[in-house]
């Protein structure tokens, strides 16, 4: 695509024109394979059902009205996606600010300090089911927030609980 800009325009405000013109040129691109895809997918559905009616048996009809299920489910969800859809950004999840600690130290548990592991390793004990000996982790890690146990609160979130106790313990 040939642009000219006339030369008493700013170079700050050719750039970010530019800028804006190669955004709205990349959408559009991102549309056209999109509406590819569909075409191909649909494309290959529809030779599935074909397929299917030509041999006419009472089973290949059946099967062909399920491609046309798949196919007509399939082009519903593109529409919502790509036509009903409203752009708009997530709000991304944060964690409970309870759990943040932002003195932790860069490893989580001190390799030489036995106090921390074997307050952790004993508090985990607790959370322990007696007959499938499984520990409910997010249990586990909420207490040990509200009871102020010092090497639970080295740990963001359950999940990095669970792995520093699995490779320390197991």
């Amino acid at each position: 695509m040939c642009l000219v800009i006339k030369s008493n325009v700013s170079w700050n405000v050719r750039v970010k024109f530019l800028n804006i013109l190669n955004k709205i040129m990349g959408e559009e691109t991102e549309k056209l394979e999109a509406v590819k895809n569909i075409c191909d997918i649909s494309e290959i559905q529809l030779q599935k059902v074909k397929k299917c009616l030509e041999q006419g048996d009472k089973v290949s009809n059946k099967k062909a009205l399920s491609y046309v299920d798949d196919t007509l489910s399939f082009l519903q969800r593109q529409r919502r996606k790509y036509c009903d859809a409203i752009e708009t950004t997530p709000v991304e999840e944060t964690p409970p600010s309870v759990y943040l600690n932002k003195k932790r130290p860069a490893s989580a548990l001190e390799p030489d300090n036995k106090e921390l592991h074997t307050e952790l390793y004993e508090f985990v004990q607790r959370f322990k089911s007696g007959k499938t000996d499984r520990t409910n982790w997010k249990k586990c890690f909420e207490q040990g927030h509200l009871e102020n146990i010092s090497s639970i609160k080295q740990f963001n979130n359950s999940e990095s609980l669970r792995c520093h106790y699995n490779r320390k313990f197991k």
